[in-house]
């Protein structure tokens, strides 16, 4: 178990890492990974990638801030693989928005991840949002050189990831068990439904989640009566 102040009711909870892929209207899990309080990050974004690099050749990588730090952007670059991720907002991190605002800074500059492993150099990308409280300021770093509305627009494709892991709660059994072993099984039957159900669509609307479980019910019934019909075999004999 990890701890999280996120989480509701309580404070520890299981914690995974989950490797996606996103094309149009198709999203789809290929690794979910239980991560331990004890697991690097870079340990985890390394596995994850020699996964992708297995079935795909992945045209950019999108991560989300947790990844934020110099070893796993130094894994990155060693790769020669494109990504984009949101900068935290550290001190720094903050001024140069504060000066973008004031048109005192360009949206796209070069700039240094510094941490305890050394430092790194990128390009921080910083982007506005509309929103209905006004403009949001978003930076982001990267190691290509994108435009202020590619990565906006590239990075947009990661919220249907971030969809994706919510779907799962679906088509994830329910259980007050205590039993991590379970816990972990149904989330993986919860995501190999999920994608099941994305497969079954092929990029359109329908089924509807809902419907998609009526019918894999019915499929379900169907089975148990056609087992029903062919019998059960005979019982083992025991030695006494």
């Amino acid at each position: 178990l990890v701890s999280d102040s996120r989480l509701k009711g309580t404070n520890l909870g299981m914690k995974f890492a989950v490797l996606s892929v996103a094309e149009f209207r198709k999203t789809f899990t290929l690794r979910v990974k239980q991560v331990g309080p004890l697991k690097s990050d870079v340990l985890v974004v390394r596995e994850m990638l020699d996964r992708a690099e297995e079935i795909l050749d992945p045209r950019l990588i999108l991560l989300d801030r947790g990844f934020y730090a110099v070893k796993v952007i130094r894994e990155l670059k060693s790769r020669n693989q494109g990504f984009i991720m949101p900068a935290r907002k550290t001190a720094p991190i903050k001024k140069l928005c504060e000066k973008y605002e004031k048109g005192e800074a360009p949206c796209e500059m070069e700039y240094t991840v510094r941490g305890k492993d050394g430092e790194e150099e990128v390009r921080l990308v910083i982007t506005e949002e509309k929103t209905k409280n006004g403009t949001e300021i978003h930076p982001f770093i990267t190691n290509r050189k994108f435009s202020a509305e590619e990565v906006s627009e590239d990075y947009g494709w990661r919220w249907r990831i971030e969809t994706n892991n919510r779907e799962f709660g679906k088509f994830r059994p329910f259980t007050t068990s205590q039993s991590m072993k379970l816990r972990r099984l149904y989330f993986l039957i919860g995501m190999l439904l999920y994608d099941l159900w994305i497969f079954r669509r092929g990029g359109g609307e329908f089924p509807r989640a809902y419907q998609f479980k009526d019918s894999l019910r019915i499929d379900l019934k169907v089975l148990e009566f056609l087992g029903e019909r062919e019998g059960r075999p005979p019982p083992v004999p025991v030695l006494a």
